[in-house]
């Protein structure tokens, strides 16, 4: 016995490192050994925790009249749109209106009528809840990104340009009060509702969007230069003489008084139209629940610039089959800005209207003391304040914003650095033509 513990300990000494690894792996067993046991056992409490809730949820569903069954939404499939629609008018309207559920009203293209109740049920069509909202700031041009997207073969949205705010309104009347105020889709077309002030108000919005409607529901927001926006927007309502109650202490006699504040001659971030502005801010709330792929940042500047390379970025963010072109759009030389020729074009009237519009703002801004000149001093401020806003939400969303280069150029001219630029005056007028 002696002998044996004596040859077992030479064993030791001789082969140390062997030792230690077969000592090494035994442990390593014990250890493995022992957490099998352990997550099975958690596993089997986790089984009966979750047997558990679903049976509290199957009863609540017998009381309530739901199954799982009505709870799965079937996906859409969407059909590729034939090169030919995109050229020809008739392939187009074959297209568009084959498996839809208006037909297409008389030389007007834009406006639709609603089939038989026959005809809507063979065809699957039913009033669904959106599928995508867009959101954004006020006179960032959404009616205007809508006024294309209806042209789309897979797009359905309320013929009502008139934003529906059924959250901050109608929403204690009930989720169903809303579905009925959508158009009506089939399987293959998707429903986008638009109402810009779901950007900022209600604050619960976000999360009754993704609780009561779907965590799936892609969101679009509409950004655009954030100086232009309070501009048209400080235009507008005062032209109107339509300034809500709640925003009467945050307008003076004068814009400079308006979003400066009293005290300091600093931008008064308390001023209802410079938090407007507030992309980044305002943002997060969405960002909070919906996760960053579900959310398409669209700058109404790139718009203006390429309408239909932007159109193209909705359409593979929505998962929609290509439609746009960059033949659908031409330049209009009375307003400097594409519109839409094809499947209608939208050009003649569009720019007579244009026209009469601008007209009629730039007299609204001289008899306001706004178009007579913002000064470039203000201007910059406001620019300057709204940066790092900016830069965190071109770095959020990966991407350039389109009035960075002439607020930097701004910025640089109030410093004495650089030569005043060149069209600033022309650009910067515009912003009273800003659209909701």
């Amino acid at each position: 016995m002696s002998l044996k513990r004596w040859s077992g300990f030479q064993f030791l000494r001789s082969h140390p490192l062997e030792c230690c690894i077969v000592m090494l792996c035994l442990s390593l067993w014990v250890v493995y050994l022992i957490e099998s046991l352990r997550s099975s056992f958690s596993g089997e409490v986790q089984v009966t925790r979750l047997n558990a809730a679903m049976n509290v949820n199957s009863t609540s569903e017998k009381r309530s009249g739901i199954s799982h069954f009505q709870i799965v939404k079937p996906k859409p499939t969407y059909q590729a749109v034939p090169y030919k629609a995109r050229s020809d008018v008739r392939a187009y309207i074959d297209t568009k209106f084959n498996d839809s559920c208006y037909r297409p009203f008389p030389r007007d293209l834009s406006r639709r009528i609603l089939l038989e109740k026959s005809e809507l049920e063979a065809r699957g069509c039913k009033q669904r809840l959106p599928q995508a909202i867009m959101i954004g700031g006020r006179k960032c041009r959404i009616g205007r990104i809508l006024q294309f997207l209806r042209f789309h073969p897979a797009i359905e949205m309320r013929t009502s340009l008139v934003p529906l705010d059924f959250f901050s309104g109608s929403y204690k009347s009930g989720l169903e009060l809303y579905r009925k105020q959508m158009p009506y889709t089939t399987l293959s077309q998707i429903t986008i509702e638009k109402t810009p002030e779901y950007f900022i108000v209600p604050n619960d919005v976000p999360k009754r969007v993704y609780d009561e409607i779907s965590p799936d529901t892609k969101i679009i927001v509409v950004v655009c230069d954030p100086v232009k926006r309070i501009i048209a927007d400080y235009i507008s309502l005062v032209k109107r003489n339509n300034v809500p109650k709640e925003m009467d202490d945050h307008f003076s006699e004068t814009f400079e008084e308006t979003i400066l504040s009293r005290h300091s001659g600093q931008v008064n971030h308390l001023n209802a139209l410079v938090d407007g502005s507030l992309y980044f801010k305002h943002l997060m709330r969405w960002v909070h629940l919906f996760t960053i792929d579900r959310i398409l940042l669209i700058d109404a500047g790139e718009l203006e610039k390429n309408p239909s390379k932007e159109l193209q970025r909705l359409e593979y963010f929505l998962g929609l089959p290509s439609y746009f072109d960059e033949s659908h759009f031409s330049f209009a030389d009375v307003n400097h800005k594409y519109c839409l020729k094809f499947p209608q074009d939208l050009c003649i009237d569009g720019n007579t209207k244009e026209k009469r519009k601008k007209i009629e703002l730039d007299k609204d801004a001289v008899a306001m003391g706004i178009r007579s000149g913002v000064p470039n001093v203000l201007k910059s401020q406001l620019y300057e304040y709204f940066e790092p806003y900016d830069k965190m939400l071109a770095d959020k969303f990966n991407q350039s914003l389109s009035w960075s280069e002439y607020a930097n150029k701004l910025q640089s001219q109030q410093q004495g650095l650089l030569q005043q630029p060149q069209d600033v005056e022309e650009d910067e007028m515009s912003e009273g033509e800003i659209e909701e």
